[in-house]
């Protein structure tokens, strides 16, 4: 009997380190994704967006990622400004790449 409890034992232990590998194997899945997310940002600043001005810091020709409020008429944002926008927090913003 006690060969038998120890064999249990020894099989929950195999099953709990399997799940642990497995959580940490799609913990570290999602993290890498999440890197090349962030990675694209910084790939579209080759993207400008000819005659498009950022109205906060009044930078011509956008940069990168332009934010487009869909609520004004010709409101625009570089993605340096967004983040910290005083704009109409119930507005909302177009995100363009291209």
């Amino acid at each position: 009997m006690k060969r038998e409890i120890q064999e249990i034992v020894n099989n929950k232990m195999k099953d709990l380190e399997e799940n642990i590998a497995k959580d940490i194997f799609q913990s570290i899945k999602l993290q890498l994704s999440k890197n090349e997310q962030d990675n694209s940002i910084f790939n579209n600043n080759n993207i400008i967006h000819s005659g498009i001005k950022c109205n906060k810091c009044n930078t011509e020709n956008i940069q990168g990622i332009r934010y487009k409020c869909i609520n004004c008429q010709n409101y625009n944002l570089c993605q340096n400004c967004e983040s910290d926008s005083e704009h109409i927090s119930s507005h909302i913003f177009l995100k363009i790449r291209k």
